[in-house]
């Protein structure tokens, strides 16, 4: 089975933010427009410390209801990943993810480790210095727009920046999985017995359960409790990006004195060469094939920044579909970074998992 996995470079750009509706399928691939992304002009978002005051969502969706993402992150200690249950809940306008207690023994709050705090675009530099652990959950950043099969999110700033070049648009897939047993949702790791299924949990997760935990995969499989009427999961399909996005924060800064410096020390992907250009008048240099002159959503960070007489070493996202543009030719699984659920699945997922690991 062909697949490919999102998790690193999502983490590390937080694509893994994406979050979903429910309802058909999409297969849009459009960027976002002017119309569907910005508050009115005459209407100024009010902000404090990144989280606007008077910002209102367009439409009606998925995100309407609290929804649930398993996913992995570091334990409290920070030397293995673990399995998490995360809700993520739209407040005016912005998504607040938070730790639930549906699974046991999780950590004591999210991780914010791997967070970037510059997003430097064609045109400006934004910051997210305040991108922190609230009372009211983590604030993943701000939902311009939705509808059952898409959303349109926007980037976290300090400044609350609502910004075409900020946003992502989100293609969702959606499942009814009523009826559908447990075992139905872990059948793509039976090894090697899964025949030609669908895959629903992504394989980080699925490693952990594997590796950290013996035996648990077996009863996962044998477990036929069903999903009750009216369970659906979904993940995101396409995660379309309106513009080359370069993310970096400040332990990302090198000893280079210059990004030549930089590219002389940096092992270049098999087949590219090194292309010199601007960012908001920022000097960068990054990869890209010298026969098409276009460049990659690597999962490694051999992107450089001279910012401030500093050299930092960062991740580039290109325009276009950042899930489209990591998959090979051939491959035809998507490995999804993370899962959602709604309300009616939750539960029987949660006890399932309880019971498992």
């Amino acid at each position: 089975m062909n697949s490919v996995n999102l998790t690193k470079l999502s983490s590390a750009i937080l694509v893994g933010l994406a979050l979903t509706a429910c309802g058909g399928g999409s297969s849009n691939n459009e960027q976002t427009s002017n119309i569907a992304n910005t508050q009115s002009q005459s209407e100024k978002i009010e902000c404090s410390n990144g989280l606007p005051k008077n910002l209102k969502t367009t439409g009606q969706g998925f995100f309407s209801d609290e929804i649930y993402s398993l996913e992995t992150q570091p334990n409290d200690s920070g030397d293995e990943n673990v399995i998490v249950l995360y809700s993520n809940k739209l407040t005016n306008g912005v998504i607040y993810q938070n730790l639930t207690t549906l699974l046991k023994n999780q950590p004591k709050q999210i991780n914010i480790d791997f967070l970037e705090s510059y997003l430097l675009t064609k045109s400006k530099l934004d910051t997210s210095f305040k991108q922190n652990n609230l009372t009211i959950g983590f604030p993943l950043g701000y939902l311009i727009s939705q509808d059952d099969n898409s959303a349109i999110f926007n980037s976290f700033t300090d400044k609350c920046t609502i910004h075409i070049e900020n946003q992502i648009k989100l293609n969702l897939k959606h499942i009814d999985i009523s009826g559908m047993t447990i075992a139905d949702l872990f059948k793509y790791y039976d090894y090697p017995n899964a025949g030609n299924v669908e895959r629903y949990i992504n394989s980080d997760l699925a490693q952990i359960i594997i590796n950290n935990h013996k035996g648990s995969l077996e009863k996962l499989l044998a477990n036929q409790t069903k999903f009750p009427s009216g369970s659906k999961l979904s993940y995101v399909e396409q995660s379309i990006f309106n513009t080359p996005t370069i993310t970096f924060n400040d332990s990302d800064l090198t000893d280079y004195k210059s990004l030549e410096e930089f590219t002389d020390n940096t092992e270049l992907p098999s087949g590219y060469i090194w292309h010199k250009d601007q960012f908001a008048g920022y000097k960068v240099v990054y990869p890209i094939n010298p026969t098409t002159g276009i460049s990659k959503s690597f999962i490694d960070n051999y992107t450089g920044v001279e910012m401030n007489g500093k050299i930092y070493q960062a991740y580039q996202v290109i325009s276009g579909d950042l899930i489209k543009d990591q998959m090979a030719p051939l491959e035809d699984k998507l490995d999804m970074s993370e899962t959602y659920f709604n309300k009616t699945a939750v539960q029987t997922l949660a006890d399932a998992l309880n019971q498992a690991l």
